[in-house]
């Protein structure tokens, strides 16, 4: 179809055409039993004896394909294969706790099956502030809210109850599309508490204390 750009959902037939120069020479059925072997990016895909063939499931990339038959090189076709990324939180909701650490769990999917950078943000209004990037993330990372709290304490001097957290993926591969999800990190503040207590009775064996 001469289509140069595919997705990774996409199935693309190449249609293998020889033409001979002498046909007297050669029997009718000459096309269906000559072997055409199949390149992709310089490597052997695979020998065939079919007018066509199909590549499916093929991860993001630049292609460049061609075939050899009867020691003839065919034309070469390029073309790029695109793929969406996709990055999930364990939660929709996160507490956080002085001195507890609650682990985000991140859920990634990437079709390059590549490794890829996450890039944390703050989300006010419609604006987004940088907090924290971390290179090399993969699926099933871990994030502690500890961390975030202590980006956060960078920018703001009294921090809010609860702030709108966005993390960005970016894959290695740069034909796999980015992505991004939003979560909720509520603080829960700790008070300072005094306890205040009076001994009533001191007896052994009949202690009393009061407590407030």
């Amino acid at each position: 179809d001469r289509k140069t750009k595919y997705t990774t959902d996409d199935e693309i037939t190449l249609n293998f055409t020889i033409k001979l120069k002498h046909l007297q020479y050669y029997d009718k059925d000459i096309m269906e039993k000559l072997n055409k072997t199949l390149y992709i990016n310089g490597q052997e895909n695979i020998t065939t004896n079919e007018r066509n063939h199909t590549l499916k499931e093929l991860i993001p990339n630049k292609y460049e394909v061609y075939f050899i038959a009867g020691n003839q090189q065919s034309n070469t076709i390029t073309f790029t294969v695109t793929g969406d990324s996709q990055i999930k939180t364990d939660k929709d909701n996160y507490e956080h706790y002085t001195g507890i650490k609650n682990t985000i769990t991140l859920n990634i999917t990437d079709p390059s099956k590549e490794n890829g950078t996450i890039n944390i943000q703050i989300k006010e209004d419609n604006t987004y502030k940088d907090l924290l990037t971390y290179p090399n993330v993969y699926d099933g990372y871990t994030l502690t809210t500890d961390t975030i709290i202590d980006a956060l304490k960078n920018i703001y001097t009294n921090l809010e109850d609860a702030y709108t957290i966005n993390i960005t993926y970016n894959s290695t591969n740069s034909y796999v599309n980015p992505s991004s999800t939003e979560f909720t990190l509520n603080i829960t503040k700790q008070r300072n508490t005094t306890i205040t207590y009076k001994i009533l009775n001191n007896t052994e064996g009949n202690v009393l204390i009061n407590m407030t």
